[in-house]
């Protein structure tokens, strides 16, 4: 892709070329004309694939191992034939918030970022992993593992994976903690976008399978994470990402109704039209609307 640089937002961005410009145009028309699904790939011939597509995006994604974005799950639907795209595959440019322009995809925060705040299709491109899950498998089996497996006996080779697999646990603990702090420090000194990318980050190490002690499916930080993604959201005056923020961090089991009521990081969701029906649809009304007005009626 031929694209000229400029810098914006202390990111890489990156307009697409005219001929980029015209063709994504222009197949954005024929597969809506075609089918209304608003995906059509264009294979780049170098292992690489770009897309525009709508939102919502029918894929859910995860942060690798390298802190890139990759195709995690895949989620086809009539409206969505998602045969081109593969697990795993990374993504390397995505579309900015705004306008033309096209970003690297320096880290999965930042794509999670202008996914969610881009108005409109959003231009991705892909790398192609070819089968090639190395960069997504959080563990993995080494041979002599393998092999007292297949046999159905268990020694030191499994003994080592587990070690070396709790070992790595604890590390992508302590990177976590590390990295949410970090974020909560950028949040202090008003770096809202960065603190929201790197929230985005310790969103991505969310450990798979996760059972806590109190039977929570979630992490503390993944709820707390959600939490602050929705203020950083707040600050920027975008209401539409910040409420959806506040659901999956419902979803999760944060609870804490009367501090989402009253946080001033949170005075920008607030101020949406729909910030009281969601609260609504998780937390008691503070005063039902509803049964004032059937007392209203049987009183007049």
């Amino acid at each position: 892709m031929s694209c000229t640089q400029a810098a914006r937002g202390g990111v890489v961005a990156r307009r697409a070329a005219p001929a980029v410009r015209a063709r994504r145009a222009a197949r954005r028309c024929v597969a809506r004309a075609s089918d209304g699904s608003g995906i059509d790939v264009t294979d780049l011939g170098d292992g690489t694939y770009d897309v525009d597509i709508e939102k919502p995006v029918p894929i859910k994604f995860c942060r690798g191992n390298d802190g890139g974005c990759y195709i995690k799950e895949l989620k086809p639907s009539p409206r969505s034939d998602l045969a081109d795209f593969a697990v795993g595959d990374k993504v390397v440019k995505i579309s900015a918030s705004f306008g033309s322009e096209v970003w690297d995809a320096e880290n999965y925060g930042q794509v999670m970022f202008a996914m969610k705040t881009r108005n409109g299709d959003v231009y991705m491109q892909f790398r192609k992993c070819n089968g090639d899950l190395t960069a997504i498998e959080a563990v993995s089996e080494d041979a002599a593992h393998q092999r007292e497996r297949n046999s159905g006996n268990y020694g030191e080779g499994t003994k080592e994976l587990q070690l070396n697999n709790y070992q790595r646990l604890k590390e992508l603990e302590k990177e976590r903690a590390e990295m949410f702090n970090e974020a909560l420090g950028y949040f202090r000194e008003s770096d809202f976008r960065k603190s929201l990318e790197t929230f985005e980050d310790v969103i991505g190490l969310e450990p798979p399978n996760y059972m806590g002690d109190d039977f929570s499916r979630y992490t503390l930080e993944y709820k707390l994470s959600h939490y602050n993604v929705a203020c950083c959201y707040g600050k920027l005056g975008e209401e539409g990402p910040g409420l959806e923020a506040l659901r999956v961090a419902f979803d999760a089991g944060f609870e804490d109704y009367k501090k989402v009521r009253s946080d001033p990081n949170l005075a920008g969701v607030r101020s949406g039209p729909d910030f009281d029906k969601v609260m609504d649809m998780y937390d008691e009304p503070i005063i039902n609307g509803s049964a004032i007005r059937a007392l209203k009626k049987l009183f007049s």
